[in-house]
């Protein structure tokens, strides 16, 4: 799989929608990524956030993959 919208960096992507914006979660080996934009189009060209990297805890070390992020509650 080739993801379309990210095709560097953008392993297991999770994708959603809230409150005017598309929120894209990618992952690389050793991080968890976050771009948003307007359009489903405008994340080609937004600039990612690294929301998590890897720290030198051995048990938390490598192969992160499927990251998501879920809205709880009404606000």
């Amino acid at each position: 799989f080739t993801n379309p919208i990210k095709t560097s960096n953008g392993s297991d992507p999770f994708m959603v929608y809230d409150g005017g914006y598309y929120y894209l979660l990618t992952t690389t080996w050793s991080n968890i990524q976050i771009i948003r934009a307007t359009t489903i189009a405008g994340l080609k060209t937004a600039t990612p956030k690294v929301v998590w990297t890897q720290d030198s805890v051995a048990a938390r070390c490598c192969n992160y993959w499927a990251p998501e992020v879920h809205k709880i509650g009404s606000t």
